[in-house]
């Protein structure tokens, strides 16, 4: 069964959804995603993880700054 791009989008936004304390590294996601769906531009998935945490209202957050 093949998944759509977009589908597993939402489905990683919706689980963020459910624990939005958890940090997420969105490059790393965009990696991942990429590896499943290599006709799809890292960038392009960026920006439709973007889009689907900003509909969720959530935030990728921002890492500390090692001291």
């Amino acid at each position: 069964m093949n998944r759509d791009l977009m589908a597993e989008v939402n489905d990683q936004a919706d689980r963020a959804a459910k624990n939005p304390e958890k940090m997420l590294d969105r490059t790393r996601l965009a990696h991942a995603l990429h590896d499943e769906f290599p006709e799809t531009p890292i960038i392009d998935i960026i920006d439709k993880l973007n889009m689907a945490w900003r509909k969720r209202g959530l935030s990728f957050g921002i890492s500390p700054r090692p001291l």
